[in-house]
């Protein structure tokens, strides 16, 4: 018979996996309330960590960390250890919503330790999982997965069934975020399996959307946009709103990128009143990006202005700097885009600056748009500056987006730096073979996205071959993407 702590504790997963987070911090200060009403010390921090993890999906980063540091005083002590993983755990959360990626590495990998200590299988299978999930954030891809496949050798183990689906789709996601998109669907389609035999209709709409994201990636619409209506289907049968919400923001991205960008507002906004209803800030910053790129697709730049705005305010009170730091970027390329330079460069200097204490991985495509801003204004000298710098961040001769982005600008600069000379770029041939080389490289990223390819990412490569072409260069040296 399950005790009175142990039914709230499940009314407080309940509510958070519905995306119902003010229904769970009730149910949470219920729980903090009873813990506190005896001496168990262990129960008393353990509670505090539940009512963090609803507070840190509420934003409220600082009543999480407050929380934390109390439970962690408790535990260490009570010398109860198998708490103070939780709480290293809990702590990595915290760190990485708050874009702090060196600290929650810290905090999961003391986690990992100690769970191995006391021979705590499913705390140590818990804290690889999390450093597998933020390594795929930093694009650590080797290290994510092989803390990815130790947690799932554990939990194979185990009756966590619901754990060992979120590790197979974490593992995935390396695959795909590394473009091996037949091992990424492989992995999902084992994760599809697993559900079915096992029964968990939760986790049946989590699976589709990603099986559906590697349809969409490989251009397959129809199936993609099937698999995304049944993921919605499942998650409102079953009342979960919130992820109904997320399904709802990728299916607009999807539209987004087959010119249906009505449609695709229509999405968003959906997501955001349901997003709204579960007082669920961080996905209303997000949602409220997506609305400002469909409107700025639209070439509604008011309206785009405003939401680009509001994502940008709302992720900062939040403390998500990554999402601040995208939300920026996209923002200074709408003022850009706009003739509003002067905004625009002081936008980006405050852009960059965040993304260097934080250690943003979206680093290198903000200094892509310094650099654009230096070429439009002339100073090539500061933008060969930028890109040298750039290419320690990236791969360049990689197919991704980032790469595109450099080579973009590289073939600007080339440009820039023929007129500088005097040389006609079209000509010379050592100015013409390396512009159309990198010409051609964008190309192949362009190509390798395929319906992935974000729109404003097709703005980048469109303008510069209309650029090369204002130059001189002939069409046939500029042929379009096979996907265009």
């Amino acid at each position: 018979m399950p005790t009175e702590f142990e039914k709230i504790q499940r009314e407080i997963a309940h509510s958070r996996a519905q995306g119902k987070l003010q229904q769970a911090l009730a149910f949470a200060e219920q729980a903090v309330a009873l813990a506190f009403s005896d001496a168990d010390v262990a129960k008393q921090a353990y509670a505090l960590c539940l009512r963090a993890g609803v507070y840190t999906d509420l934003g409220k980063l600082n009543d999480a960390f407050n929380d934390l540091s109390k439970a962690q005083t408790i535990s260490e002590t009570s010398g109860d250890q198998k708490l103070l993983t939780t709480i290293y755990i809990s702590f990595g959360t915290h760190y990485r919503h708050t874009g702090l990626y060196p600290e929650a590495v810290e905090a999961y990998a003391r986690a990992f330790a100690n769970a191995q200590s006391i021979n705590d299988t499913e705390g140590e299978a818990i804290a690889a999982g999390n450093l597998g999930a933020i390594y795929i954030e930093q694009g650590q891809w080797e290290d994510a997965k092989a803390s990815l496949l130790h947690a799932i050798a554990i939990f194979r183990k185990s009756d966590k069934r619901e754990k060992l689906v979120k590790m197979l789709i974490d593992l995935g996601i390396v695959y795909e975020k590394h473009g091996d998109l037949d091992e990424a669907y492989r992995l999902y389609n084992d994760a599809w399996e697993y559900v079915s035999t096992h029964k968990l209709r939760k986790m049946q709409g989590a699976v589709l959307g990603h099986l559906a994201a590697i349809d969409y990636g490989r251009g397959e619409i129809d199936k993609a946009s099937e698999k995304y209506f049944e993921a919605i289907a499942i998650h409102r049968e079953i009342g979960n709103l919130r992820s109904e919400g997320t399904i709802l923001n990728n299916y607009g991205t999807l539209l987004r990128s087959t010119g249906q960008i009505e449609e695709a507002l229509e999405c968003y906004l959906r997501a955001r009143e349901i997003h709204t209803r579960l007082d669920n800030l961080r996905s209303q910053a997000i949602t409220c990006f997506n609305i400002g790129a469909a409107y700025h697709e639209l070439g509604d730049f008011d309206q785009a202005y405003h939401e680009y705005l509001k994502a940008v305010e709302a992720n900062r009170n939040l403390g998500y700097r990554e999402f601040e730091v995208i939300a920026l970027a996209a923002y200074a390329a709408l003022r850009m885009e706009q003739g509003y330079l002067d905004e625009a460069n002081d936008i980006l200097e405050q852009t960059v600056a965040i993304a260097r204490e934080t250690k943003q991985p979206e680093l290198s495509r903000v200094l892509d748009r310094i650099v654009e801003l230096k070429l439009l204004r002339g100073d090539g000298v500061a933008a060969k500056t930028l890109l040298d710098e750039i290419a320690t961040h990236i791969t360049p001769a990689s197919p991704d987006l980032d790469a595109m982005l450099f080579s973009i600008n590289y073939g600007r600069y080339l440009v820039w730096q023929a007129q500088t000379e005097r040389v006609n770029p079209t000509t010379e041939p050592i100015f013409h073979s390396a512009i159309l080389a990198h010409y051609h490289h964008a190309k192949k990223c362009v190509e390798h996205q395929h319906y992935r390819l974000p729109h404003l990412s097709a703005q980048d490569f469109s303008r510069f071959r209309q650029h090369l072409l204002s130059y001189g260069f002939p069409t046939e040296e500029l042929p379009l993407p096979k996907n265009w």
